[in-house]
């Protein structure tokens, strides 16, 4: 078996993964009121430069920098409370 579970689960994770609006229907579909909403994806492009700067040879790096731009993949911020 070449998939330990940890790459199953991260691999389960991203597939399955929403927008920030979609997160936010399934949280008040479980019964919360959706405070607040935030995209914070300029936070996850200062996390990956400086991680660039760390491993300035990395292409997944770059390609992670590159999906962020594009809209690809996002980083958010959902702000909850139960009803």
């Amino acid at each position: 078996d070449l998939a330990g579970p940890q790459v199953v689960a991260a691999i389960d994770r991203l597939t399955s993964a929403r927008t920030l609006p979609g997160y936010a229907d399934l949280l008040a579909a479980a019964g919360f009121d959706v405070l607040a909403t935030e995209d914070r994806s300029s936070d996850a492009l200062a996390l990956l430069r400086r991680i660039r700067r760390r491993l300035p040879w990395s292409a997944t790096v770059r390609r992670c920098e590159q999906a962020v731009r594009s809209g690809s993949l996002s980083y958010g911020l959902l702000v909850a409370r139960l009803r």
